[in-house]
């Protein structure tokens, strides 16, 4: 008792290595377990780094993930990567065996993502397949690896690979469906890109941007009467979507159907917060072309303040002024 009021005080006048090392003398984890959290909220990552290990010497396996947590937190991630494997080694039926291989699957992402972004292109492929396959559930490693061989590499079925292994991974989010989906959208397959959207809306209906890119996608590849069905649709599940009526509002326009697409616009000018350009020029586009020569002036003014100079709004308020 003593000893721990003696570390206690010790800790409050900010000599942590008297504390950790009397609370590591007095066998106290509970202590040092508390004052590594503290320690690390403060950024005080040197102070906690040594309550961290010292715990680890009186508790090796109840005290590996915060000492690996730590060593994170310092960019340490060898050390951090080097503790997990031999902890998996040697307590192979440990309760925290599924969070060391987690912790060690997303150490081994941030790295492959670092390697990417430098462009070290062999070591980020290591570090993608070394984490996928520590941990085979963790979905942004497999989101990350797909998009990294179809960027990088240009690596379609490598690609289309981890994209199902993301869909595997976590079916639930529809996030592996989603990237199948674009990635088929990019390569103008419509039909595969057409399955996999949606697919992935029907795993996840509460998603507005799965809908909103695909109406989109539909609506660049010219099917414009399913695109202004799914903008239907989207609307309706999402009656303040904003930017769901404004570009409805376009896919109405080029599908001929101007009352609709100016109803669209008309909702797109109602929520908006703030006010966006693009709104006010389709808006005066869609009136002129409708022959209402005033709504459109007005709504090409209004473009005007916000982008004074602004090049289509001057000439249409110059041609309809006249």
């Amino acid at each position: 008792m003593v000893t721990n009021a003696y570390a206690e005080i010790a800790y409050r006048q900010w000599n942590y290595t008297e504390a950790i090392n009397t609370w590591e003398m007095a066998g106290n984890l509970t202590a040092l377990h508390l004052h590594t959290i503290e320690l690390r909220e403060m950024k005080l990552l040197d102070a906690a780094l040594l309550a961290a290990q010292s715990r680890y010497s009186l508790d090796r396996e109840t005290s590996i993930s915060m000492l690996a947590t730590i060593y994170i937190d310092r960019n340490e991630f060898s050390s951090a990567t080097e503790l997990l494997e031999i902890s998996m080694n040697e307590f192979p039926h440990s309760n925290s065996y599924q969070t060391w291989t987690r912790m060690k699957s997303e150490i081994l992402l941030t790295q492959a993502n670092s390697y990417s972004t430098q462009g070290l292109i062999s070591e980020a492929e290591l570090a993608y397949h070394a984490s996928v396959t520590a941990n085979p559930n963790n979905w942004v490693a497999w989101k990350n690896f797909g998009w990294f061989y179809y960027n990088s590499l240009n690596e379609i079925q490598s690609a289309i690979t981890c994209f199902q292994g993301e869909a595997d991974a976590a079916p639930e989010i529809g996030e592996g469906q989603f990237d199948l989906a674009l990635m088929y959208a990019n390569q103008k397959e419509m039909e595969s890109a057409i399955y996999w959207f949606e697919k992935a809306i029907q795993f996840r209906p509460d998603i507005k941007g799965f809908l909103l890119t695909y109406a989109n996608f539909l609506r660049n590849s010219q099917e414009l009467s399913k695109a202004v069905a799914i903008y239907d649709q989207l609307v309706l599940a999402f009656p303040d979507y904003t930017d769901a009526f404004y570009e409805a509002a376009l896919a109405c326009a080029q599908n001929q159907q101007p009352d609709k697409a100016i109803q669209s616009i008309e909702k797109a000018l109602q929520l908006m917060n703030p006010p966006q350009l693009k709104y006010y020029l389709l808006a005066g586009s869609l009136y002129e072309s409708n022959g209402n020569n005033n709504e459109a002036l007005k709504a090409f003014e209004n473009a005007l303040t916000i982008d004074p100079n602004n090049p289509e709004a001057l000439q249409a308020k110059a041609r309809l002024s006249n």
